[in-house]
């Protein structure tokens, strides 16, 4: 059995009647499946499929060391840098003429990393410039070009997590520059930017958790709670600052882990009815979703459906009215 399957919805998980939190906790059902006879020690352990996840089987033994061969690692991606003068030279990624050559050419790149700062390097001044009285207009006017940027960004090989980068770099680098007015904007205007890059990365990762195999989002993670560390928002912007997208980074993760470890421990041992089932009960135990995590977090689907029900059973009562 494949690992691609930890992350698609249980399929039981609507008819999946949760025992009594008095019986057994997940630690006894870890036991449990430790005490069934052990798997042959053959490719199994070598098998790349399981290697998803933060598990892998190392001679009956949990371990999070990974065994060759590696899957091919994506390139690496450079520091974050939050702040302007987080580098030697402080004059990085903020003057545009100090930029080489290459890198103030127009965004034609294909690869993620040099996308990455190219989009940034031709974003750096967009705070510049903005006349008084028109600051909340002309930067969500001039974002938009930049969050298509981003998505271009994203669906480049390997370009999600470059692009979760970008938008938290902007949102500190950018917004929070000396000379931006973003500063002196309203509490409510500060607060429907931040929700605009919210939501362009909530969106990003829901793309992401839908075409990845493998999930690992601990790097967007850090970069976020960096960004909250970094001392420029302030603790009422908190609740928007990237709020939706770190809560769904953090519940995804835990809910890929939790499938990854069931398919490591029984997935070769029972049916997939039953991993299923084992896999809800400890999704329930944990306080995570039952159902697809993607459906939870997509607010713009649920809003469409909510009203399309709510037009549809006001359309229904006027029927039967007359």
């Amino acid at each position: 059995m494949s690992l691609l399957c930890a992350k698609r919805p249980l399929d039981l998980c609507s008819s999946y009647m949760p025992p009594s939190k008095s019986r057994r906790t997940d630690v006894r059902l870890y036991q449990a499946l430790d005490r069934i006879a052990p798997l042959p020690r053959s490719d199994f352990y070598n098998n790349p499929t399981f290697r998803v996840g933060p598990w892998v089987m190392n001679g009956g033994q949990r371990s999070q060391q990974f065994h060759s061969p590696q899957p091919p690692a994506p390139p690496p991606i450079a520091p974050s840098r939050l702040l302007p003068n987080a580098t030697s030279d402080e004059n990085e990624d903020v003057e545009m003429d100090d930029a080489p050559a290459d890198v103030t050419k127009p965004l034609d790149s294909s690869d993620a990393d040099a996308y990455s700062r190219l989009l940034r390097a031709s974003t750096t001044d967009l705070c510049r410039d903005i006349q008084p009285g028109g600051e909340y207009s002309t930067i969500t006017l001039r974002m938009k070009d930049f969050i298509k940027g981003v998505w271009r960004l994203a669906r480049l090989p390997y370009g999600y997590e470059f692009a979760c980068d970008t938008l938290v770099w902007f949102s500190i680098s950018v917004l929070h520059r000396t000379d931006s007015p973003f500063v002196y904007m309203l509490n409510s205007q500060r607060q429907s930017i931040y929700f605009l890059l919210d939501d362009a990365m909530l969106y990003i990762a829901l793309e992401w958790w839908e075409k990845s195999a493998i999930w690992d989002v601990w790097t967007v993670v850090k970069d976020i709670r960096l960004g909250l560390s970094a001392g420029k928002v302030e603790w009422w912007e908190r609740g928007s600052y990237f709020a939706k997208s770190l809560e769904f980074l953090l519940e995804s993760q835990r809910v890929f882990d939790v499938r990854t470890m069931v398919l490591l421990v029984a997935g070769h041992r029972l049916p997939p009815e039953l991993t299923d089932q084992v896999s809800g009960y400890l999704l329930y135990h944990k306080g995570l979703p039952l159902t697809d995590v993607k459906t939870k977090h997509d607010w713009r689907s649920n809003v469409a459906r909510a009203s399309t029900t709510t037009a549809a059973s006001s359309g229904t009562s006027k029927a039967c009215m007359r």
